[in-house]
């Protein structure tokens, strides 16, 4: 028995999103069982699972492959996850661990705003060249684009 496709809201590790429901899935494969009889769910903020934010304990007779978490997630955050399974028939399995991320939600933006002289013929293309003085280990960038639809 194994458990694969983990997935968040229907997608397999999904970044930067704003969640308003979180629904976590999974399949599991060759199970001699036709159910599970226990499934527990954790959720941390480090990969290796130590300090769980989410522990749904283990749930007895729990006959679904997806558990709806309730769980207030902070901005721009990497979640990890795995869900265990155990059978009436003594079978076992842990899956992978997953991860899914979360956007900026409903943080303010801080930005300069820009803007390009309106061309109908091209889409414009802003750049900005840099150099960093030290080595980047991790880096996310957030984007928003804004435009007016005109009627002419």
């Amino acid at each position: 028995m194994r458990i694969e496709h983990l997935q968040v809201n229907h997608m397999e590790k999904p970044l930067g999103y704003h969640f308003p429901y979180l629904t976590l899935s999974w399949k599991v494969l060759d199970a001699k069982a036709a159910y599970s009889s226990q499934t527990r769910l954790l959720i941390s903020l480090q990969e290796n699972m130590e300090n769980p934010v989410f522990d749904s304990g283990v749930k007895e007779e729990f006959h679904f492959c997806q558990m709806q978490v309730e769980m207030k997630l902070k901005p721009r955050t990497r979640y990890y996850w795995k869900v265990n399974v155990s059978t009436g028939l003594g079978e076992e399995a842990e899956s992978e661990v997953s991860w899914f991320e979360t956007g900026k939600m409903e943080e303010e933006w801080l930005a300069d705003w820009i803007s390009a002289k309106e061309d109908k013929t091209r889409m414009p293309v802003f750049y900005k060249e840099f150099t960093l003085e030290n080595p980047v280990k991790k880096a996310r960038l957030y984007i928003e684009a804004r435009g007016e639809i005109r009627d002419n």
